[in-house]
């Protein structure tokens, strides 16, 4: 049904919602070869954009809005491990 002003629409159904793939790009990449070396570049100039710029701009955003971090002792602790931060 198609009147002035009213796309046709088209209606999909999916059969399995926790596996269906939604994504409908046609975009062919090249597969990465198995002897490729991944190089982290621009090493150092993040470490100095994130230590002597980054903290303590944001120590200092902190400081003046009252923002504390309860437990940090605990957090120390997971330095080299994953975790979840949820705050209200």
């Amino acid at each position: 049904m198609t009147s002035k002003g009213w796309k046709e629409t088209k209606t999909i159904y999916w059969s399995d919602e926790l596996n269906d793939d939604f994504n409908e790009t046609l975009t062919k990449r090249p597969p990465v070869p198995k002897d490729y070396c991944y190089k982290r570049r621009f090493r150092f100039l993040s470490w100095i954009v994130y230590y002597l710029l980054a903290k303590p701009i944001l120590g200092i955003y902190c400081l003046f809005h009252g923002i504390k971090v309860e437990n940090r002792k605990v957090l120390k602790k997971l330095k080299r491990t994953g975790y979840f931060i949820y705050s209200n």
